[in-house]
């Protein structure tokens, strides 16, 4: 468990036996949390030398928005407007796929 008594684990296809945690920071769909464990760090770093899904571009790591969001005065920290979807999809099918709310398009976005 972590500080907050969250369960950390680590998930496998049951067919398989593959490690599905590897796999998503393997394609760059997922970040290391080495706080944690360091069992992904190479296979992160590889996925960010091959410039694989998360590392097609830029972005915030979840921890570090987390921190910057509790350290900040509540009317500074907004929700970005933007999302970077690693398989190059627009954002507003991205919005489809994950139900985000209309606020999260811009107007480039907007059909």
């Amino acid at each position: 468990r972590d500080q907050y008594s969250r369960v950390l684990g680590v998930c496998f296809d049951e067919r398989t036996g593959k490690d599905l945690n590897e796999a998503m920071v393997v394609s760059g769909e997922a970040v290391a949390y080495v706080q944690f464990s360091k069992a992904y760090a190479g296979d992160e770093a590889q996925a960010m030398q091959d410039h694989r899904g998360l590392w097609q571009g830029q972005f915030q790591k979840p921890w570090e928005y987390r921190k910057m969001k509790r350290n900040a005065p509540k009317s500074t920290v907004k929700a970005p407007t933007k999302y970077v979807v690693s398989d190059n999809k627009k954002v507003k099918e991205a919005k489809a796929e994950f139900e985000l709310p209309e606020e999260f398009l811009d107007a480039d976005d907007a059909e």
